[in-house]
């Protein structure tokens, strides 16, 4: 299906293909925090309800499309009963750009539609109970840099993959 905006895909994934624990990141890194903004500001974002409520609020400048069967309707976010219905949203707001950003479901459903997919590989291992095996060839590396976190002193590899 074409789309009057870019459908992306935004995901971090630990070494060990770890993208979650306890509903929430499995790690803090406050560089990689502001690569996600520093992407997704002033786009729209695709999300699952778990991945919604792992989220500090409402990210400022975003529009939110959730993907959810039981969320009571709020200020400021579009709920949606399935990707279809939430790409059909996401046609009427008329971003410049889509981005799914979790959960494991929803990359499932959407990164093989995707245009591009963002990927930060932190280059530890976390102990996860959700972990999310992409699978890179058939992409090509359009950007590639190396980041680290100073607090912690993880160091992160982000790739932008094109099709």
């Amino acid at each position: 299906m074409s789309h009057s905006f870019s459908l992306e895909a935004i995901l971090a994934i630990a070494r060990n293909n770890a993208i979650g624990l306890d509903g929430k990141l499995p790690w803090h890194l406050s560089t990689e925090l502001q690569l996600f903004k520093s992407i997704t500001m002033h786009h729209a974002l695709i999300m699952g309800r778990r991945t919604f409520e792992s989220l500090p609020g409402i990210l400022p400048n975003r529009e939110h499309i959730i993907i959810t069967q039981s969320m009571k309707p709020m200020h400021g976010v579009h709920n949606a009963i399935s990707v279809e219905h939430a790409l059909s949203i996401a046609e009427s707001l008329a971003p410049q750009k889509v981005f799914a950003i979790g959960g494991k479901r929803i990359f499932d459903e959407l990164i093989p539609q995707c245009n591009a997919i963002h990927v930060s590989r932190i280059m530890r291992e976390f102990n996860a109970d959700t972990f999310y095996d992409f699978n890179f060839q058939g992409y090509t590396i359009e950007q590639s840099h190396s980041l680290r976190d100073d607090e912690t002193g993880t160091d992160i590899l982000y790739q932008k993959l094109i099709i």
